[in-house]
């Protein structure tokens, strides 16, 4: 303890204020150590500022280099591993990467859709579209198929037109989409089918012109017009030469008399098949190797103008014979082997009355069809032409009733001396007539020779009995002509030939039918 009293104010003497002294200066030292320590802090703060400033500012560019690294790692990854698989053998489970191009292209030749039988001109723009675009859609699936597609030119050789959809706005397309099949197809033969039920245009020049360099290549030919001017450009297709056409499908409404029908399909020395609905007087067709040809609203002077044209025709069809209003020589035509007449009932059509122009005596196989309203045309054309007929042998009638026809029919019966097979088709056989049928077949004339006394077949199979029908009328009717057969009494000219096949709709009597098979051992 301190020898002075403690006064605050009080001065301190000399140790006390070396002790003091002392005291301050290590204070100031440590205050001065302060500060130099404060200073260098902030500068070193300041250089870490400016660092983490730099730093923030180069994050957003690193952050976006490392997810592009990580999304090139990703695709690179990606990358191997369909390299991988597509170094696996996968032929086991994909047959079709192991098929030669060639092939494929058959298959998609033979994959192409058959359309239903509805005439080009009807369809839609949109219907047209669908037909027109199997090819293109073939290509398109991938690199292969596309090779394929493009390797068989079969797959682009059918040209479809309905030149109603044409207009100057899209006439470009239609030459690119006619070029690009006559280009992709080769040398492969064409098949052209061209609709146009509207007047001619000039739009319709280019595309015309297109086809005809390829005309020479053609093998089946479609023109369905409407009116054909001298000044149409689709004459240019009917005047071209056209080598290898197998097949013409023929329509025009109307004709204009100024044009020159001589030069009108004038070289077609393959053709074989022609469908025609067109004034064919006047024309010069060549067809020496016709053996197919359909009519249709064409007059008895159309016919004999193709028949002249035609020496080897043998398969005739006609239908819808306008009336005939000039009297005309009857000719006959002994190269047609199989007639097909038909009828539907229209007001104007006389084919009813094609026997009195037009004779076939070689006929071996003759189809009466149509509608049921027609069945009196057509059967009054058979009961006033069989007996031109000494060699026809089988007869098929489509749709007839035989309680309107049948007086006609048994009368057109009456001279088929040759007559082996009778079939009914899509008939409804009634009490009635089919009695009187069975009674007429059942006994001979009143000179002893039966009617149609080489008859062996009778085909019901695609008909029906009525309900009112008496199905044993057959039986007795097979039974007769059996007996008469294997009765040696009489001359063999009396005996009809044995029966060796009857036929009857699948929904008769069983009864009946176990009857049938008893009386024809030939039937199995």
């Amino acid at each position: 303890m301190s020898a002075y009293d403690l006064e605050p104010n009080r001065e301190a003497s000399g140790a006390e204020a070396v002790l003091i002294l002392a005291r301050a200066d290590i204070d100031q030292a440590e205050v001065d150590l302060a500060k130099r320590r404060l200073a260098l802090a902030e500068t070193t703060f300041a250089e870490a500022k400016a660092r983490h400033e730099e730093a923030e500012a180069l994050f957003p560019e690193r952050t976006a280099a490392l997810e592009d690294a990580a999304r090139f790692t990703e695709s690179a990854r990606d990358l191997n591993t369909s390299v991988h698989r597509l170094s696996v053998t996968r032929a086991p489970l994909h047959p079709v990467r192991r098929v030669p191009l060639e092939v494929l292209g058959i298959i998609f030749e033979h994959s192409l859709p058959e359309w239903a039988a509805v005439p080009l001109a009807h369809l839609s723009a949109t219907e047209l579209g669908v037909r027109q675009s199997p090819p293109f859609r073939l290509a398109s699936v991938c690199r292969l198929w596309r090779f394929a597609a493009l390797a068989c030119p079969r797959l682009w050789a059918c040209i479809k037109l309905n030149l109603k959809f044409m207009t100057p706005h899209n006439a470009g397309s239609w030459l690119d989409y006619v070029s690009t099949l006559i280009e992709r197809s080769a040398q492969t033969p064409l098949c052209i089918q061209i609709a146009r039920l509207r007047p001619h245009s000039e739009i319709d020049g280019p595309v015309i012109d297109t086809l005809i360099s390829s005309l020479s290549r053609c093998t089946s030919l479609l023109l369905d017009l409407d009116h054909v001017f001298d000044t149409d450009g689709i004459l240019d297709i009917m005047h071209a030469d056209l080598p290898v056409l197998r097949g013409l499908r023929l329509g025009a409404t109307t004709v204009h008399p100024t044009v020159d029908r001589t030069r009108i399909f004038s070289h077609t020395p393959m053709l074989s098949y022609i469908k025609a609905s067109f004034p064919l007087t006047g024309t010069r067709l060549c067809v020496p190797e016709l053996i197919t040809a359909e009519v249709q609203n064409c007059t008895v002077s159309d016919l004999s103008a193709l028949l002249t044209a035609a020496q080897s025709l043998r398969n005739l069809r006609v239908s819808n014979l306008p009336t005939v209003v000039d009297l005309t020589p009857s000719t006959s035509w002994p190269s047609i082997r199989i007639l097909d007449i038909r009828a539907k009932g229209y007001r104007n059509d006389a084919v009813g009355s094609l026997g009195q122009y037009l004779q076939f005596p070689n006929i071996g196989y003759l189809t009466l069809t149509g509608s049921w309203i027609g069945g009196r045309d057509r059967m009054a054309y058979f009961a006033a032409t069989s007996g031109t007929m000494p060699l026809l042998t089988r007869l098929d009638l489509f749709e007839h009733n035989l309680d309107v026809d049948g007086a006609l029919f048994m009368q057109g019966l009456s001279s088929c001396p040759a007559l082996a097979t009778i079939n009914f088709c899509n008939m409804q056989l009634t009490r009635k007539g089919f009695r009187e049928l069975c009674n007429f077949l059942g006994r001979p004339f009143d000179h002893g020779i039966w009617p149609c006394p080489q008859l062996k077949t009778v085909g019901m199979s695609y008909s029906t009995f009525t309900p009112d029908c008496v199905q044993e009328d057959v039986v007795t009717l097979v039974q007769k002509r059996v007996d008469a057969a294997q009765d040696l009494s009489g001359t063999t000219a009396s005996r009809p030939a044995l029966l060796v096949a009857v036929v009857l709709p699948q929904s008769s009597d069983a009864t009946v039918r176990a009857k049938i098979r008893a009386l024809l051992p030939t039937m199995g």
